[in-house]
Order: C-alpha cells, then sequence, then structure tokens
C-alpha cells in the first residue's frame, strides 16, 4: 500500500464524516497532512489553520506559503495569532499556546501532522525525564478532537512524498537548534540505535505502554464508580478505600480529578498527587493546582479554590463558567456578571440549608445582574437560575 493510500485509509477512519481543520505550519509534515487530507476527504470538508507565533520574521512568508497551497487547492485558510509572555521555556508556551488556539478556533475535529519520528523523540525524552506509563505512551492518535493520522509514516518518507508531487514546503530553522533538548535528540538518533534505542524499539514501547495506560484508565474508572462521589462541583472520596488502593491507582484519580477541577491540559505528576495526599493527610488540608483536599473523617473532599475560581469572569451565559458550570437563567434586560460567590455567601441566609461547607460555596458561581446578586444556585439562592456541571466526572474519566 502506497503512503497516501495509508494515509487514506487512516484519515477516513479516525475523522467524522463533517469538516476538519488542518493545523498548517507550512513544515513539510504540515504541508503533507494538508494535501493527503484534501485527497482523502475533498476540498469542501477541509480547512487550514496556521498560526503565527510572532517569535520570527520569517513566519510571514511561512503563512503566505500555506496560502498558496490552500489556494491551489481551494481550501479556505484561517491566520491565527499567539504572543509568548516571555515566561518559562519558549518551545513549551509555544506548543501549548498553539494548541489553545487551534481548539478555540473550531468546534470540530483538527488533524495534526505528528509522525513516526515525532513519537519516537518523545519517548525517549519522556524516558529521560523518568515518566511513568502515561509518559512513555508517547501521542496518541486520537486525543480529544486532534487526530494525528500520520504518525505511522516517517519525517522522511512525507517528504520524499512532497518531492514527488512537485509540492514544495520550508524548514523552520528553529528544527536545527541544539539549545532545544528534542533537537538534540533527533541529531543522537543514529548513536541511540546502536545502543538498540531505534526508532522502531521506541515506537514499540510506545504501542505496549499505550496499552498498559488503558489497562489503568480502566481500572481507575472502575475504581472512581465505586468510591468517589460528587456533591455540588465537590469530589467525595472514601478515605478507607484510598489506603487500600494501589497508589499508582490513587494517584491518577487524584490527577484526574485535579484536571477535571481546573481544566488543566497537564496532569499533575505522580510525586506532586502523592505530596499532596500525605499533606492533607498529616495537616487536615492541602492545594494542588487550583484544588483543595480537605479531610473530613473518613472522607477526603476535593474542592476548588476560590482564588483560582476569582480568574474566572463572565458576561453571557453561553459556554462554561470556570471550565465546568453551565448557567441557566432568564434574559435580563440588565449587565450580567457570573464570578466566584466568595464573601457575598453572607447575602445568602440559607446557605447553611444545603449542607455544604463554606469552603466549597464560595467557589461557586455568583449571578449579578447591574451590580447586584440575583442568585447563588449551589448556596440556597435560586430564583430562576440554575447552575450544573455537564461533563460529570465520570464521564471525564470515560472520555480519556
Amino acid at each position: 500500500m502506497t503512503l497516501e493510500a495509508r494515509a487514506a485509509e487512516a484519515i477516513r477512519t479516525l475523522c467524522p464524516e463533517d469538516a476538519v481543520a488542518v493545523a498548517c505550519s507550512g513544515g513539510g509534515d504540515s504541508i503533507a497532512t494538508l494535501h493527503l487530507a484534501v485527497r482523502a476527504l475533498g476540498a469542501a470538508r477541509v480547512t487550514a489553520l496556521s498560526v503565527n507565533h510572532n517569535l520570527r520574521p520569517e513566519a510571514a512568508d511561512e503563512i503566505t506559503l500555506v496560502a498558496r497551497h490552500c489556494a491551489a487547492l481551494g481550501v479556505e485558510h484561517q491566520v491565527l495569532e499567539w504572543h509568548w509572555s516571555g515566561v518559562g521555556n519558549v518551545q513549551a508556551a509555544a506548543r501549548g499556546g498553539r494548541h489553545s488556539v487551534l481548539l478555540a478556533a473550531t468546534s470540530g475535529t483538527i488533524l495534526m501532522g505528528h509522525t513516526a519520528d515525532d513519537q519516537a523523540e518523545t519517548v525517549l525524552l519522556r524516558l529521560a525525564r523518568g515518566s511513568g506509563v502515561d509518559g512513555l505512551a508517547g501521542i496518541r492518535p486520537v486525543s480529544g478532537r486532534v487526530i494525528r493520522p500520520l504518525l505511522g509514516e516517517t519525517r522522511a518518507d512525507l517528504r520524499d512524498w512532497l518531492r514527488a508531487e512537485g509540492l514544495d514546503w520550508v524548514d523552520d530553522p528553529s528544527n536545527e537548534d541544539p539549545r532545544f533538548d528534542r533537537i538534540r535528540a533527533r541529531k543522537m538518533a543514529d548513536a541511540l540505535a546502536d545502543l538498540g534505542l531505534s526508532r522502531a524499539r521506541l515506537l514499540q514501547t510506545a504501542e505496549l505502554m499505550q496499552d498498559e495506560a488503558d489497562v489503568l484508565a480502566y481500572a481507575a474508572l472502575n475504581w472512581a464508580k465505586t468510591h468517589v462521589r460528587a456533591e455540588a462541583g465537590d469530589l467525595l472520596i472514601d478515605a478507607s478505600a484510598v489506603r487500600a488502593a494501589p497508589s499508582a491507582l490513587v494517584s491518577r484519580i487524584l490527577a484526574a480529578a485535579v484536571q477535571w477541577m481546573s481544566a488543566s491540559p497537564y496532569k499533575p505528576r505522580r510525586q506532586a498527587t502523592q505530596n499532596w495526599l500525605d499533606q492533607a493527610t498529616s495537616q487536615g488540608s492541602a492545594p494542588l493546582g487550583g484544588v483543595a483536599m480537605t479531610v473530613q473523617g473518613e472522607t477526603l473532599r476535593l474542592s476548588r479554590e476560590l482564588h483560582a475560581a476569582n480568574r474566572c469572569e463572565k458576561s453571557s451565559l453561553s459556554g462554561l463558567w470556570d471550565h465546568r458550570w453551565q448557567i441557566i437563567g432568564p434574559a435580563e434586560a440588565g449587565a450580567l456578571r457570573i464570578v466566584a460567590l466568595g464573601d457575598y455567601l453572607r447575602d445568602c441566609p440559607a446557605w447553611r440549608t444545603t449542607g455544604l461547607p463554606r469552603r466549597s460555596l464560595v467557589s461557586t458561581p455568583a449571578i449579578f445582574v447591574d451590580d447586584a446578586l440575583v442568585a447563588a444556585p449551589l448556596a440556597g439562592l435560586t430564583g430562576d437560575w440554575d447552575a450544573f456541571i455537564p461533563i460529570s466526572f465520570i464521564t471525564f474519566l470515560e472520555s480519556r
């Protein structure tokens, strides 16, 4: 089977029937993904999305190249902007920022051009960092709305295909910069292969670890169905079951809980969750990633921290507040503001009748109209308003 036939089969198998967006930077992998997607699905179903990271002047020329390919294919092309804050590792920040703006630009499926080489490099780097099963599972072909149909193809084979088709691309000079770990790993590939760490062996490791990670995820889901329950945005976990369970399973549950509550794209490391549990057990409570763990007898209560919820403010009913809460209410003539309840709990006289701790209630949604508090549904001030979490913790676990 030819590369084009393999790619078409993967794209048609992984992609739903609706339209798709291709993340296209102008590099060889993404240009190949764009053309292969159009050949597999037809131009009418494909949109190209380019992210300008505003880090290099050459980016404008690369986006122009993508626009030229799109015009030739009859594909819509959108340019998205991202600006680095100047904080942290620039490559990691750019990778995360790119992912965020792409997801925000479309509600549909996004195709990315990751290759077998990317997979091997990812496994190698995570091995060097001491990652566990999830890390060594590498890049998944399907991750939420993101699909990577070319993980089975090599970077060299994609470029050979592009040359044979007479298609041009541009090479990002940062892909040769030895200051970056991934580039150093790439340049060490031949030497590592002599030690047995070949691309094929690293890909085999990723495949095996994905299977093992699936087993752990299945076990964690079934454990959570028995020992974790939700209460008004909080999670209550049976402390005796935690003590009896393997630490790796507990860590997986706690990490997923932090992600569910905070919407963080990255889960806490295992050592961080273990330290969190140890600190809460010895001191009564402890924070991690915007989530507080409080020991209540034989129950561990996980609650959203107020300082984290305070960062969230909405002025409309569309979308979710604090990444989780759906707010429903009447169409109001005044100015709408949805924030964390905080000290306004004092204006909810019935809050004690809810049976919920103050610490939990202060980080739940409060609805203001024209600067007047009209509802705090979880604190007993409802009126014609309601607040609920449409994606439960169990549903969240099932989707991972």
